[in-house]
């Protein structure tokens, strides 16, 4: 799947990012305004709390010079899962009409205390375009507490005069947070002290499975191990069964097997980033000399390899139960007066099916139920689930339930006549978050209602795999920059828009010029790339590098590769690519040179995802 933007730059820098601006903190995580509230009506009100800086704006008029009571207040915002917090920024990207020498107050609220951030007045106008200010908040923000508790408003602080009735723009509040780990206890000194490691994040693996095996079979099971911290870890896989039974780890694919990438001498995931999910599975050798009925348990464990305390491990228990084959009754031994079975006869079920399917669908399977027995009977239908989806069985319909004829509470094929048989229909619902490449076997066996004993039964199973799906979203069709010049000029027709000189010429920025929504269940790879420009700036190139991106707010500035297809999956863009939804916000730059003629640039960005 791939998504293009058309992309016509021009002049550009930040717009407005005040003096106040505490550049020492350096972001990796940004928690927008979810909720608000105003003394006045609201305009528009998504638009403030749709979780990005993208120059759609809500609105509302009043004398916000006035009096406290008069606010617009941002009263939730998105928390932070954190450890720990080493710095905040309190951003706040707005515009305002009307205003002539009223003071009007900013604030942010930590759960206890209201700190007031910036007061403008004719000192300090506020911004008549759209512009982002940005504030140091770590001095109250410092704790992960205070930083789920926060609100930010806009409030009244005092009229200069007659009041006046002031209209506020606003795209949205967020706090940039640089996050830290969780902190370490200072140890009791020694005099030799031994350093503790730092805390890496923690794990999860899900989920608890069971199934059910004959002796001398191997059992299977996958799960998801996810990274939970705020750096790179290795998960380390060890497993142990309370009968003793050999346990053998895989990568997803199922067979090949886990090694050891961080040399510590235990099998892992290989690299995991921040937030990401890998599939591994699990196989368990039932002996051929287990007894039917015995059960065992496997502790599956998976553990941080940087930092492998208590606290960073997870684990999960599959159960593997040995069941009987299932043969033909042995012929008694006659006797002066032979208890007489009814001859029911054998049944027959068959073909054993598969399939892949999409999460939140079901797997339909078709099978034959025969009787083969020299006088009527009713078949007994019934089902398992290795990960335990739930099954429903129909008739050959695929509508109508399978009921209970033969009154002895388990559904059935309603009478048959010897030889004769029947269709049924099995459902297996994958459930909407499954797990791309996970894997099911359902055993779907029939026997005798008459005269259930093993030798008249039988059984076929049906697999089920779960379909990878990926999709990707794009927020914006265009991005414009107007014309470009290496003066730095800001085209009055565009917004948005900032542009800063040097030595060498211009930038041209947009910030939060592109959202991409990327939502998988399973592992993928992304590629970002732009086309050759168009534009009538001849000298201003995609090869040469001219075109950059960065996430935003991190000033971190990436030259966007020439389109190639297929693309390129460098992953360049896309730092984090687990299972799940993954939201990325992009600032984008255009590099103009003094030796560069003015005109315009054209060009056409493209993000593709696949699994």
């Amino acid at each position: 799947m791939i998504l293009k933007v058309v992309v016509a730059l021009g002049v550009a820098t930040l717009a407005l990012l005040w003096a106040a601006n505490a550049l020492a903190v350096t972001p990796d995580q940004f928690l927008y305004g979810t909720a608000q509230s105003s003394s006045e009506t609201i305009t528009n009100p998504g638009n403030s709390i749709d979780g990005v800086f993208n120059d759609a704006v809500a609105s509302t008029t009043g004398r916000f010079g006035d009096t406290p009571s008069d606010n617009w207040t941002f009263n939730a915002v998105q928390d932070t899962a954190a450890p720990g917090v080493a710095g905040v920024l309190t951003e706040v990207r707005f515009r305002q009409s009307g205003w002539v020498n009223d003071n009007l107050g900013l604030e942010a609220y930590d759960g206890a205390t209201w700190t007031r951030l910036a007061t403008f007045g004719p000192s300090n106008p506020p911004p008549t375009t759209l512009a982002t200010l940005s504030y140091d908040a770590s001095a109250f923000f410092n704790s992960v507490a205070k930083v789920n508790a926060a609100q930010v408003r806009f409030l009244g602080a005092g009229a200069g005069g007659p009041k006046d009735a002031i209209t506020l723009y606003v795209d949205g509040v967020r706090l940039a947070v640089e996050t830290a780990a969780a902190p370490t206890p200072t140890p009791t000194p020694t005099p030799s002290p031994t350093p503790t490691p730092a805390p890496t994040g923690t794990t999860d693996i899900t989920p608890d499975r069971a199934s059910s095996v004959h002796p001398g079979e191997t059992a299977a099971y996958t799960h998801a191990v996810t990274h939970l911290g705020t750096t790179f870890d290795y998960k380390n896989i060890t497993a142990t069964s309370t009968q003793g039974w050999p346990i053998a780890l895989y990568a997803a694919d199922g067979v090949s097997p886990l090694v050891d990438n961080n040399s510590d001498g235990i099998p892992d995931t290989g690299r995991l980033d921040a937030g990401v999910s890998v599939n591994i599975v699990v196989k368990i050798a039932a002996p051929a000399t287990a007894t039917p009925g015995t059960v065992d348990l496997a502790t599956v464990t998976a553990a941080s390899g940087r930092n492998p305390i208590p606290a960073n491990q997870d684990v999960v228990t599959d159960t593997t139960t040995i069941i009987p084959f299932v043969g033909p009754t042995p012929t008694p031994t006659p006797t002066p007066t032979p208890t007489p079975v009814p001859p029911t006869g054998t049944t027959d079920i068959s073909p054993n099916r598969s399939s892949t399917v999409v999460p939140g669908n079901s797997a339909s399977y078709t099978h034959t139920v025969t009787h083969l027995g020299s006088s009527f009977d009713y078949k007994d239908i019934t089902a398992t689930s290795t990960q335990g989806w739930l099954i429903t069985l129909y008739a050959a319909n695929g509508v109508t339930l399978l009921t209970d004829h033969n009154a002895n509470g388990i559904p059935d094929t309603d009478r048959l006549e010897a030889g004769g048989s029947v269709n049924i229909v099995v459902k297996i619902a994958v459930p909407a978050g499954g797990i791309a490449g996970a894997v099911d076997v359902a055993a779907i066996t029939a026997i005798s209602g008459r005269n259930p004993t093993p030798g008249n039964q039988d059984t076929v199973a049906d697999t089920t795999t779960v379909a990878g799906v990926i999709t990707l979203g794009l927020s914006t069709s265009a991005i414009l920059f107007g014309q470009v010049s290496p003066n730095g000029e800001v085209d009055p027709g565009v917004t948005g828009v900032a542009s800063v000189t040097d030595e060498l010429g211009a930038y041209y920025t947009k910030a939060g010029a592109v959202q991409v929504t990327v939502a998988s269940n399973g592992p993928w790879d992304g590629a970002c790339a732009a086309s050759e420009n168009t534009g009538t700036a001849a000298d201003i190139t995609i090869a040469g590098g001219r075109l950059e991106w960065s996430l935003a707010g991190q000033g971190t500035w990436t030259a966007l590769l020439l389109a190639t297809d297929p693309p390129a999956y460098t992953n360049a863009c896309f730092a984090t690519r687990g299972a799940g939804t993954h939201v990325y916000v992009y600032d984008m730059r255009l590099r103009v040179l003094w030796t560069d003629d003015p005109g315009t640039f054209s060009a056409v960005a493209a993000y593709a995802a696949r699994q």
